[in-house]
């Protein structure tokens, strides 16, 4: 059954076995485990995967040889934080300052090891959307007025910062600018005063400006071109659409009078996956409502100008809200739905950040709102990936990416009351997430 993942590992070096033997195991007590096939335009060229392989695990020995007792702090502050937060509980202050303090130290060797100056714009994104939108993007990007389409690391997104405003029908951010929704919601959601606002507004908008403007260098796309968390993003964005429009189908023909759906996208970044399945409902003459969900208004106004160039911006609603609260109950979907039922729910790029309460939490609010034929789809990063000390290691991810095996996401959906057998998982091509497809 991961045969497709053997044949790719072997070719570029990676110990595959213990994801290999995660899969064996689960297909031999009765779980529906698939490798994907979508492959991605960089396997055309796999010396390159290889060397870009080769080149970060040589960055990375040297990112820890001049971290030191930095980094060995900073990861064992990161290993009482995913454990607090497996277990739901605040980190004490002290650690937040610990941290904070360390990563100001890390970030410097890492502009050193990793980062030029024209790449730090990206970086600094860390874990917001619109990086993630970069490495979708990343094989379209155009260095010195070469091939490609995108002349910036923005990629697609050529978001004005100045002139965009939501629309009337934004729930709590509508009508404002991008700048006024974005201080808006943190005072609102995350309980900053008014200066505290305007100041992490003045040092978001600096960073997005700049990063909306850094050109393209040779180096810079071939790191988001080629490493093994970019191929992951964007099979999981592939594999995501594939299944979601092979489900969709299914639905219309069972139900031939169906005129519209109702697609929910929680913590939705720029939402393109979800935007891509809309559109292709929309051209099988089935009218979308489409619900985005976010606590970053910067997101979500990516999110709108993607849908504005795929020319779907009228079926988009989006709401600024948290996501949980300080208890880990997820956002009030009830709310949000107004009485309408879920057709397609999809939060693939978020379960890897929460706790297992929360997860879980999340999960079973989902499918209490799913139409009889609906589908939930969900991911997470692998415990047994390819090079996963990356992440927090050389690149320094924010936030912390809890990695799983794919078993505990099989445990937390059926602890969650979604009946075993509802759901199948779908290993990425590269090995490093594993999507889970669960049907009612």
């Amino acid at each position: 059954m991961s045969e497709i993942l053997k044949t790719e590992n072997e070719l570029l070096e990676v110990p595959s076995g213990l994801l290999d033997s995660e899969i064996d195991s689960l297909l031999e007590k009765g779980y529906e485990v698939n490798v994907g096939s979508t492959e991605d335009l960089a396997y055309e060229n796999p010396e390159n995967i290889s060397r870009v392989l080769s080149l970060l695990d040589s960055l990375g020995e040297d990112y820890k040889r001049q971290a030191g007792g930095a980094n060995i702090v900073t990861m064992a502050t990161l290993s009482l934080n995913s454990h607090a937060n497996r277990r739901g509980i605040p980190m004490p202050g002290v650690f937040g300052q610990i941290r904070k303090k360390r990563d100001k130290r890390l970030e410097s060797i890492r502009a050193d090891v990793l980062f030029d100056e024209t790449k730090m714009p990206w970086h600094l994104q860390r874990g917001r959307a619109l990086a993630l939108q970069t490495i979708v993007d990343a094989h379209d990007l155009r260095v010195d007025n070469g091939p490609g389409l995108y002349d910036t690391m923005s990629g697609r997104l050529d978001l004005d910062i100045d002139d965009f405003s939501f629309s009337d029908k934004d729930g709590s951010v509508a009508g404002m600018s991008l700048r006024d929704a974005f201080i808006d919601s943190k005072q609102r959601l995350d309980g900053k005063d008014e200066h505290r606002a305007l100041k992490d507004a003045d040092k978001a908008f600096t960073n997005l400006e700049i990063f909306l403007n850094a050109p393209v260098t040779q180096d810079f796309k071939d790191i988001v071109a080629y490493c093994q968390d970019s191929l992951g993003i964007r099979n999981r964005k592939n594999e995501v659409v594939g299944a979601i429009a092979d489900h969709v189908d299914e639905m219309i023909e069972a139900k031939l009078d169906r005129e519209s759906m109702v697609l929910l996208s929680i913590g939705c970044g720029t939402a393109q996956a979800i935007l891509e399945v809309a559109r292709d409902t929309l051209d099988k003459g089935i009218t979308p409502t489409i619900i985005l969900l976010d606590q970053d208004p910067i997101a979500l106004a990516s999110a709108k100008k993607l849908a504005e160039q795929m020319g779907i911006s009228d079926y988009v609603e989006v709401h600024c809200e948290r996501l949980f609260d300080n208890s880990g109950r997820p956002f009030n979907i009830e709310k949000i739905l107004a009485g309408r039922t879920v057709d397609i729910a999809e939060d693939t790029g978020l379960r890897e950040y929460l706790p297992d309460k929360i997860y879980k939490n999340l999960s079973s609010t989902v499918w209490r709102n799913l139409s009889d034929d609906g589908m939930m789809t969900t991911g997470n990063m692998n415990l047994n990936r390819p090079q996963p000390e990356f992440l927090h290691g050389l690149m320094g991810w924010y936030p912390n990416v809890i990695m799983r095996k794919i078993e505990q996401g099989f445990e937390l959906h059926e602890k969650s009351g979604v009946p075993r057998g509802a759901t199948k998982a779908q290993v990425t091509h590269d090995g490093v997430y594993t999507l889970f497809f669960s049907y009612k």
